[in-house]
């Protein structure tokens, strides 16, 4: 019987089921790796990858090959194997014991043109599943974004920036991950073959960018590993996020 507005009996809310690793999977927001594969990579514990980095890094069909202007090579076996043991490594090699472990995998993207590998950085999060248990669930790793930017000719094409340099008539630069880095560099060359850019890897993680008539810009990364396009002097148009 529910009470009249004269009862002073209180109405109690109604009890909400909590949303569960189960559910997620249900729902397709974790795909789970299946048991023996997980074990092939020495995994004693249940692992699940986010939709997106599932999207993002391994699934792969004739769909995404046909989108792309050469063969790749590429396969939904061979892409999650490639996750799997890059993440085992991750485990292996993670004396702090911090249940939040960043890993690096190269994989090509599945949209767009490129047929190039980019790397892209996700993150092994160890936690309690259900009942209490140890489980992994495999995911991109969170970055706080300030805006966007693109090449001043190539608008349909962006990225997003961890943060901006403004010099002194106000320009600003975009400061980037090395994921984004590698993306952009990677267009760069692509879209601009013919004019000759090339880059190479330098040491301690530093990214050289020939330009043609012998020009080189060394991009090196600041104490957080981010990278500031400054030195590059690009024409990129910004746009910062209104928070």
């Amino acid at each position: 019987m529910m009470p009249t507005p004269d009862d002073p009996r209180p109405t109690r809310p109604p009890v909400v089921p909590p949303y569960t690793r189960a559910d997620a999977v249900t729902d397709g927001l974790l795909i789970e790796v299946p048991d023996k594969l997980a074990r092939t990579f020495r995994f004693t514990y249940p692992v699940a990858i986010t939709q997106t980095a599932w999207h993002d890094t391994v699934a792969w069909d004739t769909r995404a090959e046909a989108g792309k202007p050469r063969p790749t090579r590429q396969s939904e076996t061979g892409r999650i194997t490639e996750v799997l043991w890059a993440a085992r490594q991750a485990a292996a090699g993670n004396p702090t014991g911090t249940h939040d472990i960043p890993f690096v995998v190269h994989r090509v993207p599945p949209h767009g043109p490129l047929t190039r590998a980019l790397r892209a950085t996700l993150l092994l999060h160890l936690h309690r599943g259900d009942h209490g248990e140890t489980v992994a669930t495999i995911g991109p790793r969170h970055v706080q974004h300030a805006g966007r930017f693109h090449l001043a000719g190539d608008p349909a094409t962006g990225w997003f920036a961890a943060a901006f340099d403004t010099d002194s008539n106000g320009r600003a630069y975009p400061v980037v991950t090395a994921d984004t880095l590698d993306a952009v560099l990677a267009h760069a060359t692509d879209i601009t073959s013919t004019s000759g850019i090339d880059v190479t890897p330098g040491a301690d993680g530093d990214v050289h960018v020939h330009e043609p008539g012998g020009t080189t810009h060394t991009l090196r990364p600041d104490p957080l590993g981010r990278y500031h396009l400054r030195p590059l002097d690009w024409p990129l148009v910004c746009r910062a996020f209104e928070f």
